[in-house]
């Protein structure tokens, strides 16, 4: 404040007004994106454009105002390049998602997981599947769980997964194969409490499983039930 009501080069006071856009986010205050949106439209080529425009995404996608954040998101990537581009497109297809258009959101998915590291490949190919659920595809988005489950070995991810592959499969009314799918979720998480001396933590997925598949008269192991109990 002292400076923008001071004596101070063009650079201070660019740099001063940056920073007090970007208190105004930090603490919420509903008139950053405005803050934000007339810095970044009127310092073109400043050192901190990129972050307000990606600052002003954040804002706008907090208020749902999704058209615009997915502009400020591209005028960011459009900044600082491919490098970030996994994580721009990643919220770029969320904002796109929230906004009702699942399609265009998968494609930003798609466009995210071809450069994503493999900690955020996870992430994008979940987000993938839902996306594609919206939109109606349920094969695409079995695809994308499937393909989580055959690189994962961690057993509470994959019952996860798994579950959400089930949901989806109930949802389109698919029931034997959300079954098998979790016959499949019992299987595996007893295979691992019967190689060890004590169970393992419990699991809502497998005991969910269990409880669908008795409650349809599904057959289901004795001992396996034991288990999963």
């Amino acid at each position: 404040t002292t400076i923008l009501s001071g004596t101070a080069s063009a650079e201070e006071i660019r740099a001063a007004q940056f920073g007090a856009a970007k208190a105004r986010f930090l603490a919420g205050d509903s008139s950053a994106a405005d803050a934000l949106q007339a810095f970044a439209a009127n310092s073109p080529g400043d050192s901190h454009e990129a972050e307000a425009w990606f600052l002003l995404g954040q804002a706008q996608m907090n208020a749902g105002d999704f058209a615009d954040a997915i502009e400020a998101y591209r005028r960011y990537q459009k900044l600082r390049g491919d490098l970030l581009a996994p994580y721009i497109n990643q919220r770029i297809g969320d904002a796109l998602r929230a906004d009702k258009k699942p399609e265009a959101a998968a494609e930003a998915y798609r466009s995210a997981l071809t450069n994503a590291p493999p900690a955020l490949a996870f992430d994008l190919r979940e987000k993938l599947a839902g996306a594609l659920l919206d939109t109606g595809d349920t094969t695409g988005a079995l695809a994308q769980y499937d393909t989580l489950l055959a690189v994962s070995k961690y057993l509470s991810y994959r019952m996860r997964i798994q579950t959400l592959a089930v949901q989806a499969l109930d949802a389109a009314g698919q029931t034997k194969s959300a079954h098998q799918r979790r016959q499949s979720i019992v299987d595996e998480y007893t295979a691992l409490a019967t190689g060890q001396l004590a169970c393992p933590s419990y699991s809502s997925y497998a005991y969910d499983a269990l409880v669908a598949l008795v409650g349809d008269n599904v057959p289901v192991d004795e001992f396996k039930r034991g288990l999963v109990d």
